[in-house]
């Protein structure tokens, strides 16, 4: 069997929530006995250790460049659409059993696409509501505005996409629930990120490790979650427990982060290529943000590390995880600062929150029997 992926970003190395979670699935397909082309767009050169990685998992490996212009505005496609409208021109002769699009904004290769193949649309998020979360954390008004445009955009676009894909795959079970409603079991299904139980990390309590928050610092909403912290719960933490330190983990995308050094008590790493050591130290994983769409992979990633989560309810939307049993929950700030407060100083917590957690992934996000069953169909 043979399958194509086509993916907004290229996923090697996997750097980020996204990439880890594209990376994964083609993984999976791997591991099922499926051959795995990839199609992916980049917006900068690609280092050649990169590519030879990808060549060395996969069949065929091709790079389509990212375009900018004004001019995309008038085309009536959102512009991380329009960025990639590149994709209209590779005519995919390969016979291919099954094409998955990874997300809306790759639909122009549909254009390079034959009626009788057959293609699944992967919605990592509701884009719509996305942009629009986007637009509520944006300080400046450009980005506000361009986050606004995308958000209406998209909310026609998304709707042309899924019409057009034989398949529409829910990252989100919250959003699977809302959008499943009326349509075939058999053409929207559920399909978590790839989770796989036997690399997951045995949970490593410990009463003075670190309270660790990993996430890109360029995203309105991953700022906006972390000043929330901050400024509301990083000082009630610090006044409570004399050990209390905040690890911060980011890509910045060269432009720093200058403002943190107003806080005292915290530690920061710019754009590490390894994580592995932080979470080790780490007694507690937070994902304090409170706009956005979709799940989001911290949140996952920290549980298959063996680290207890705190998190908003918009951290762990759409995984089906209950608070109290597979992470601690807080939306104000004494309910979160109580949250980390207690898991710090309490390993038992710890573990029984961090191995609930691992269980209920290694249930419901190994998908290979999933995508077993799709490929079947």
């Amino acid at each position: 069997m043979k399958v194509l992926v086509v993916s907004p970003d290229f996923p090697f190395p996997a750097d980020h929530g996204g990439r880890v979670d594209v990376l994964s699935r083609i993984e999976a397909l791997v591991s099922l006995g499926v051959s795995v082309d990839l199609l992916a767009t980049v917006s900068a050169d690609v280092h050649p250790s990169h590519l030879q990685l990808a060549r060395a998992k996969l069949g065929r490996v091709r790079l389509v460049r990212r375009r900018a212009s004004l001019f995309f505005w008038i085309t009536g496609m959102p512009y991380q659409a329009a960025s990639r409208s590149g994709l209209a021109k590779e005519y995919l002769a390969d016979d291919y059993d099954l094409v998955i699009l990874e997300s809306e904004a790759v639909a122009p290769v549909l254009k390079g696409l034959s009626a009788r193949d057959k293609v699944a649309l992967r919605v990592h998020n509701n884009e719509s509501a996305y942009f629009h979360a986007l637009a509520r954390s944006e300080k400046r008004f450009a980005k506000k505005a361009y986050y606004f445009l995308e958000s209406l955009l998209f909310r026609h676009w998304s709707r042309r996409v899924k019409n057009r894909c034989d398949y529409v795959l829910h990252i989100s079970h919250r959003e699977f629930s809302r959008e499943g409603v009326g349509e075939p079991s058999s053409r929207v299904r559920f399909l978590p990120p790839h989770v796989d139980a036997a690399a997951m990390q045995a949970p490593r309590p410990k009463t003075r490790g670190s309270v660790l928050c990993v996430g890109n610092l360029f995203m309105p909403n991953n700022l906006q979650g972390l000043l929330w912290y901050l400024e509301n719960v990083h000082e009630l933490l610090r006044a409570r427990v004399p050990f209390y330190k905040l690890v911060v983990a980011g890509n910045t995308r060269g432009a720093g982060a200058g403002f943190l050094d107003r806080y005292q008590s915290v530690e920061f790493h710019d754009s590490p290529t390894c994580l592995a050591s932080l979470y080790a130290d780490a007694s507690v994983f937070i994902n304090p943000i409170l706009e956005g769409a979709g799940v989001k992979m911290r949140s996952i990633n920290a549980m298959q590390q063996g680290v207890p989560l705190v998190s908003t309810s918009v951290g762990v939307e759409g995984t089906g995880l209950a608070p109290g049993v597979h992470y601690l929950g807080g939306d104000t700030p004494e309910e979160f600062a109580s949250a980390v407060e207690r898991l710090l100083s309490e390993a038992g917590l710890q573990e029984s929150i961090a191995s609930e957690a691992q269980r209920y992934l290694a249930e419901v996000f190994d998908s290979r029997a999933l995508l077993s069953e799709l490929l079947a169909s």
